[in-house]
């Protein structure tokens, strides 16, 4: 009977974790193979890239990726190898992500990622010891998954100087995406990029600051890491580098989340700071109404003195010589006058003070509801995205679900290299 309880009470728990997950948990697989190369055996060593690899891998880790990391992969069979298994892990409603960084070149147009044990001796030997990008493109092709990102920071100098051939151009060639999938590269096409001083290269440290950042879509966060490595190769090595990146991924995709606490408390601080606003502009309109009707109060007391004072003056007039006892209320009228004169001069100045400032108010309070209205325009953006995406990868379920492999006819993949 206790081991019949037991049992009963884990399948309650069990059916209460599975009922807890919210749609937002269960979202569309991460998969990502990251890549370092920089013991190469006949090329020259490079000491970043396996820094670069090993902080990829633990930062896309934490953002819920399924991460393959591998180090100085030895030959192509190993790296086509590598690449397979990982386009054959994405679904249509994967987000996939390719890292590589280590040697790479150019060579007659067509760019190749080398292994560490490559051994080029003459330019033909590039096409049989690298890996082609063309064959990672054309896998991507196949998965049919979006979005599909892949980083090569791996646009450096030619490793194969020594080797005369006008095939090599500096950095690596310009490609096009496959539908859904944006390309990243450490600087433009023919340039070559910097390794940097510290522990990572200058790409991926700039990369590495960015990814975790909530709110970030793959657009904007590419555009403020460029922004960053072009002022930081210009001010602490003198020179260009400029990532570049293209495009054919029409939806929304964030790294942490689209949702953006910064904003979220920025909109939180406005209506407070609006509130607060609105509170000390009724203070000001109730202590300028008590302020006007003091001094109509004041006007009505100022009146009737100037009226008292000018019957005493008569009266003495008429007598034609002055009292001590007119003289003296004389004197009490003119001194209670003069003291409702003074206040009433305050309130007319505290009155104007405090128009200025309800004035002031009120434009500090229309730029906070601007400012508020923008945010809320924003926010409701990105949810009306959100639903779009959200959509689209229901659409992309939808169609594969509804196609038979055995009725696919088999395709022949051209992709374009410029």
């Amino acid at each position: 009977m206790i081991r019949l309880a037991t049992f009963l009470l884990g399948c309650v728990l069990c059916l209460q974790g599975a009922l807890a997950q919210s749609p937002a948990e269960q979202r569309i697989d991460r998969v990502a193979l990251v890549i370092g190369n920089g013991g190469y055996a006949h090329l020259t060593p490079l000491p970043n890239p396996t820094n670069d690899a090993k902080d990829i891998c633990a930062a896309l880790e934490a953002l819920h990726f399924e991460v393959t990391c591998l180090f100085d992969v030895p030959d192509s069979r190993k790296m086509r190898d590598a690449v397979r298994r990982f386009s054959e892990r994405l679904d249509r409603g994967a987000a996939g992500l390719f890292y590589y960084a280590g040697h790479a070149v150019q060579f007659n147009g067509e760019n190749y990622l080398l292994p560490t044990r490559s051994e080029v001796l003459s330019p033909p030997d590039v096409e049989f010891e690298g890996f082609g990008l063309r064959y990672l493109i054309s896998s991507l092709i196949e998965s049919r998954n979006a979005p599909n990102i892949i980083i090569l920071d791996s646009c450096r100098d030619n490793p194969f100087r020594h080797t005369q051939s006008s095939l090599w151009q500096t950095g690596l060639a310009r490609v096009d995406p496959p539908t859904g999938s944006v390309i990243v590269f450490s600087t433009a096409p023919n340039k070559a990029a910097l390794d940097g001083a510290g522990r990572n290269g200058l790409f991926t440290k700039h990369l590495l600051h960015y990814l975790p950042q909530q709110g970030l879509t793959l657009d904007e966060m590419f555009r403020v890491v460029a922004r960053d490595v072009e002022a930081e190769a210009q001010e602490l090595y003198r020179t260009d580098q400029t990532p570049y990146r293209i495009s054919s991924y029409s939806g929304k995709f964030c790294f942490n989340g689209c949702e953006n606490p910064a904003q979220e408390r920025q909109m939180a601080e406005i209506k407070a700071q609006r509130d607060a606003l609105d509170r000390r502009l009724k203070d000001l309109a109730d202590e300028n109404e008590r302020l006007r009707t003091a001094a109509d109060q004041g006007a009505s007391e100022i009146r009737a003195l100037e009226q008292r004072i000018s019957a005493l003056q008569g009266e003495a007039d008429r007598s034609g010589n002055t009292s001590a006892r007119i003289a003296g209320q004389l004197a009490e009228a003119r001194a209670s006058l003069n003291k409702l004169l003074a206040v009433q001069q305050e309130r007319t100045q505290l009155e104007s003070e405090n128009q200025v400032a309800r004035q002031r108010l009120q434009e500090l309070t229309s730029a906070l509801e601007n400012r508020e209205r923008e945010l809320a325009d924003i926010k409701s953006e990105m949810d009306a995205l959100r639903e779009e995406q959200k959509k689209r990868v229901q659409s992309m379920a939808a169609t594969r679900s509804s196609n038979t492999p055995a009725a696919e006819p088999k395709r022949e993949i051209i992709v374009p290299s410029f």
